[in-house]
């Protein structure tokens, strides 16, 4: 069963991954929402996982998934590192606040992100990451 969730989990982070990577431009100065986030926890299927939880699920230190990390720049460009959950590298692209919520463009593809105070929460594929700030 474990390694069941894991493997969904899994699945469900690329297929973010790849939304993500299908995103491209448009942004400009966003100095309230700028800054480094880092990944708190993850929900799928019903199940949120801490990142602590999620690390012991993977097999993985929580140590090395402490560099799961999304950066919104001033600006309007961001970086999003995932590498420690998928071996690949960070996505690219830009950021910009739309009526509180974030769109991230990359690569020609939008995901709007749900803000809330010093958080956001990216959904894609029935996989909630969410981030707080730094």
């Amino acid at each position: 069963m474990k390694k069941n969730l894991c493997t969904k989990l899994a699945v469900l982070m690329l297929t973010l991954l790849c939304a993500f990577s299908l995103a491209a431009c448009g942004g400009s100065k966003k100095s309230a929402l700028a800054g480094t986030y880092k990944l708190k926890s993850v929900t799928t299927q019903g199940v949120t996982m801490d990142l602590d939880e999620l690390a012991d699920s993977l097999g993985e230190s929580a140590d090395a998934l402490s560099s799961v990390t999304a950066e919104l720049k001033d600006d309007g460009t961001f970086t999003l590192d995932t590498s420690a959950l998928t071996g690949t590298s960070a996505i690219e692209g830009t950021w910009e606040e739309k009526d509180g919520a974030l769109d991230l463009t990359a690569e020609g593809d939008t995901i709007t992100a749900t803000v809330s105070g010093s958080s956001f929460k990216l959904s894609s594929s029935g996989v909630d990451m969410t981030f707080e700030k730094q």
